[in-house]
């Protein structure tokens, strides 16, 4: 009677030691398909400030993702400062 209920035991605990075994599988495939996304689409912003040689200067920035790059344009620097609360640090 005792040896029948450990053999019964024995078989449950191969079954979900193969359960165990496909939901890592199914997990390590999920986490992949995560990573392919995320670095597929994390999003990339450059600021800089330029046109200063031709007396207009300018605050931009480029913004990239999925390996598409645009050209957001912020403002010239008089607006920008006016616009933007400058904060010092002390």
């Amino acid at each position: 009677m005792r040896e029948k209920k450990i053999e019964s035991d024995l078989v449950k605990i191969g079954k979900l030691k193969e359960e165990l075994k496909k939901w890592k599988g199914d997990r390590t495939k999920g986490f992949n398909k995560m990573i392919k996304y995320y670095k597929k689409f994390l999003p990339t912003f450059s600021t800089f400030l330029g046109g200063e040689d031709d007396g207009n200067p300018q605050w931009g920035m480029f913004v990239s993702i999925s390996g598409k790059r645009r050209y957001v344009y912020i403002g010239t620097v008089n607006e920008v400062v006016t616009t933007t609360p400058i904060r010092r640090m002390n």
